[in-house]
C-alpha cells in the first residue's frame, strides 16, 4: 500500500449532495452486527447521520475480539508459537527453512546466470569470489539488515569500520563486509531466465499476498466519491481486503489509512483494526490531557542525510515534517 495525498477522488458532487454520500452493495455503517440485514438500497443518505462516533475515556477500553475462522484462512494447528514465543520464533515462523531454501536458490542462479550474461568480469571484481549461499547464511544476512535501523551509519559500509567513533564490531563478528555486499547484490527471489515484462513486480510476486502499484493511472486505484468518509485511503483498503473480510482478521495500518470510518466499516465486516492515527482526521475525537511529542518517530536519532542533519531553522520547508503524539 501506497502513502499519498488527501482522502478525495472523482467528482460526482453534481448528482449528490454537499451533506450526501452515495452508498452501494458495500455500503458503510455505524450500526452493530445485529443490523446485518438492513442493507442500503443504493439511495443518498445523510453523511452526518450514517457516522456519528460517541467517544469516551479509554484507559479501560478493551476491543471486541471478531471470532477467527483458521479453517478458512490464516494460521494453522501445526503453528509453532505460543503466547511466551519470542520475536525471532514469530519471525521464523513465516521466514522458514523453506522460504530460505527458495531465496538461497535463486540467489545462487542469478549469480549464476550474471557470470553467464556478462561480455567481461574484471580480475578483482567480488563477483569472482561467490561461493554459494546457504540457508543458515542467509539467516545472518536478515539478521544484520534487521539491525541495521536500530544503529544508522550513513554509509553502509561504515558498519564494519574499525574507527572507535562508530565502530560497531557486531557486524565484523557474524559477517565480512564484502561477503554482505556480494549478497546484497545477488539476493534474489525469482527466476531471471523466465521474466514476465508484463508484470512490473515480477521478481518479488510470489512473496507478496497482493498489491497495488501506482502507475501514473488509476486503473486499479479504486475511485471514491469525494464525500465518502473512508476516502481514497480507505478505499484502497476495502479493494486489497474484499477477499479477507469477515475471517476476524486484524489489519494493522499506519496513519495515513487510518480512521474513524475505515474502523468502523472493518469492525462492521468482522475484521479487527489496529494503527496510528492523525489528530486531525476526520470524526476523530479532541485528545485532552497529557500528549507526549515525539519528533520522526520513524527513526533513529542520527539524520539520514544531510538535509535533517542541518538546523531545523534552516531546512526545506517543503520537507513534511513527521510527528507523533502519545495519549497518557
Amino acid at each position: 500500500m501506497e502513502d499519498g495525498g488527501s482522502d478525495s477522488s472523482g467528482s460526482e458532487s453534481d448528482v449528490i449532495g454537499s451533506d450526501e454520500v452515495w452508498l452501494g452493495n458495500n455500503a458503510l455503517s455505524s450500526s452493530s452486527d445485529e443490523d446485518e440485514g438492513n442493507e442500503n438500497d443504493g439511495t443518498p443518505v445523510n453523511l452526518r447521520e450514517v457516522f456519528s462516533f460517541d467517544w469516551s475515556e479509554g484507559s479501560d477500553f478493551v476491543p471486541d475480539q471478531h471470532d477467527f475462522r483458521p479453517n478458512r484462512s490464516g494460521t494453522t494447528r501445526d503453528w509453532p508459537c505460543n503466547d511466551e514465543a519470542r520475536e525471532s520464533a514469530f519471525f521464523r515462523a513465516f521466514i522458514d527453512e523453506e522460504v530460505m531454501s527458495y531465496i538461497a536458490e535463486k540467489t545462487n542462479r542469478y549469480n549464476s546466470w550474471v557470470s553467464q550474461h556478462m561480455d567481461f568480469i574484471s580480475p578483482f571484481s567480488r563477483i569472482r569470489n561467490w561461493e554459494a549461499t546457504t540457508v543458515r547464511e542467509l539467516f545472518v544476512f536478515l539478521a544484520l539488515m534487521l539491525i541495521m535501523p536500530l544503529c544508522k551509519k550513513h554509509v553502509l559500509q561504515h558498519y564494519w569500520r574499525n574507527d572507535a567513533l562508530i565502530s560497531t564490531p557486531l557486524f565484523s563478528k557474524y559477517m565480512p563486509r564484502d561477503r554482505f555486499l556480494l549478497l546484497l547484490s545477488f539476493l534474489h527471489f525469482s527466476d531471471n531466465e523466465n521474466p514476465n515484462k508484463e508484470d512490473r513486480i515480477w521478481k518479488v510476486r510470489g512473496f507478496v499476498l497482493d498489491m497495488i502499484v501506482y502507475t501514473g493511472t488509476n486503473i486499479d486505484i479504486p475511485v471514491v466519491h469525494k464525500k465518502d468518509p473512508i476516502g481514497m485511503s480507505g478505499a484502497i483498503v476495502k479493494k486489497m481486503m474484499a477477499d479477507y473480510l469477515g475471517r476476524g482478521h486484524i489489519l494493522y495500518t499506519d496513519n495515513w489509512y487510518t480512521s474513524p470510518a475505515l474502523c468502523q466499516f472493518l469492525h462492521d465486516n468482522k475484521t479487527g483494526s489496529c494503527g496510528t492515527v492523525r489528530a486531525n482526521r476526520k470524526f476523530m475525537p479532541k485528545f485532552n490531557g497529557n500528549k507526549t511529542r515525539v519528533e520522526n518517530p520513524s527513526s533513529s536519532d542520527t539524520p539520514d542525510s544531510e538535509e535533517e542533519a542541518r538546523p531545523h531553522h534552516e531546512r526545506s520547508r517543503k520537507r513534511r515534517k513527521t510527528e507523533l503524539f502519545i495519549q497518557s
